[in-house]
């Protein structure tokens, strides 16, 4: 969970914030909720 937060941060702020974002949650829907 922890891993997929910061790689969302990480895209988000690179530009390519929504695959980011779908990718994580796709993975771990919880991710969405926490962020």
């Amino acid at each position: 969970m922890l891993k997929a937060g910061l790689h969302a941060t990480g895209t988000w702020s690179g530009g390519e914030g929504v695959i980011g974002v779908y990718e994580v949650t796709r993975e771990e829907p919880a991710a969405l909720q926490c962020w």
